[in-house]
């Protein structure tokens, strides 16, 4: 189950399991500030018999090698069985993650990435070269013209989308993994 306690701008969300069989059960917690722009994660693993604490982890590696492994499977289900034309909108932790676990099982042919800052969009293209034909662009749009498959792994600063539906060609795969509440927008 999942339950959520809000502040100013501020929000921590639990998630726990109890699994009916194994030795252990666990919950996530996820605090987020929409002010810093910024949200962190930590799961706790407790043994069933004892009750004893038996892990504390960094979720945030957990969080991002997960969201970006399942985005991965599902592209490769649903995506052309070719090399892939990718566009990127994001260039941050959950960007990157979802674009290494996608190279791990499919062919990509060309990666085009949009981010609202140039730095961080050309740092993002020169840590996937040499070795992938990357290139970083100046829009969104830009971005995911004419690709097979767009991941988009931002959200935008006033809640407005950053992708629109008219920039999206026929059969193209949206893996969006940027927005976590109802009310963010990708």
């Amino acid at each position: 189950p999942r339950s959520m306690a809000r502040g100013d701008g501020i929000w921590l969300r639990s998630l726990t399991a109890v699994p009916p069989t194994g030795g252990h059960m666990g919950c996530k917690l996820i605090a987020a500030s929409m002010r810093a722009r910024c949200a962190s994660y930590l799961i706790a693993l407790f043994n069933q018999q004892t009750m004893a604490l038996s892990a504390l982890i960094d979720g945030n590696r957990v969080t991002g090698l997960r969201t970006a492994a399942t985005a991965a499977l599902a592209v490769d289900l649903l995506a052309p069985q070719r090399a892939l034309r990718v566009g990127v909108i994001g260039a941050g932790f959950e960007a990157r993650g979802a674009l290494d676990c996608l190279k791990s099982v499919r062919d990509v042919a060309h990666v085009r990435v949009f981010s609202p800052t140039p730095a961080s969009r050309e740092r993002f293209a020169d840590s996937f070269r040499p070795g992938l034909d990357i290139h970083a662009v100046g829009s969104a749009q830009e971005a995911v013209q004419d690709c097979d498959v767009v991941i988009c792994a931002a959200r935008s600063r006033d809640e407005s989308p950053v992708l629109q539906g008219a920039w999206i060609g026929p059969g193209t795969t949206i893996v969006s993994l940027g927005s976590t509440l109802p009310e963010q927008r990708e």
